[in-house]
């Protein structure tokens, strides 16, 4: 019985104890700077973006929470967002690609649409294009971000169909403090 609970006891100060060494050996991923091929993306990094997006069939708005998280030393930024009334959830990453020389991306959304291409800066907005997969359908699409003189991150969407670009969500995201 003594020996039992000696033991609860060491084996409870080993896992404190471990939690407290692994804690401090985990970077603070808010510190951690973006590899130089990556900084045209800066101004997005370890901020929580919330906006209000419309929805397409009426004119009612949905809080939308957009994240840029940096992650592997500055070599990647994962991308989170997510729409609770749409019921929709995203993830992917962003990162230099080595045989392409450019930016890349990847990202899929819970309801099975694959986003994937390149990022630059065009006339100081980030700008992401490429392709985005839907069960039933292929689109080009353009993502074009800008940050405003304010701080608000501006965040404008295309897709590519019959020959023309066409306008999709217009979203204004401020840092949620």
């Amino acid at each position: 019985m003594i020996l039992k609970r000696v033991s609860g006891r060491v084996i409870f100060f080993l896992i404190i104890f471990m939690q407290v060494v692994s804690a401090e050996q985990i970077p603070d991923k808010d510190n951690i700077s973006l590899k130089e091929n990556l900084k045209i993306l800066e101004p997005l990094i370890n901020k929580k973006w919330v906006g209000q997006i419309k929805a397409l069939d009426s004119d009612k708005y949905m809080k939308i929470v957009r994240q840029f998280s940096v992650m592997w030393d500055g070599n990647a930024i994962k991308i989170t967002s997510y729409c609770k009334e749409l019921n929709t959830e995203r993830e992917g990453y962003i990162y230099w690609d080595f045989a392409e020389k450019k930016i890349s991306m990847i990202a899929i959304n819970n309801k099975g649409t694959i986003q994937k291409g390149s990022i630059t800066e065009e006339q100081g907005k980030i700008v992401i294009s490429g392709d985005i997969t839907f069960p039933d359908r292929k689109l080009r699409f353009k993502n074009i971000f800008e940050i405003t003189p304010e701080g608000k991150l501006i965040d404008r969407w295309f897709r590519y169909e019959n020959g023309e670009w066409l306008a999709g969500h217009n979203v204004e995201m401020v840092v949620e403090k």
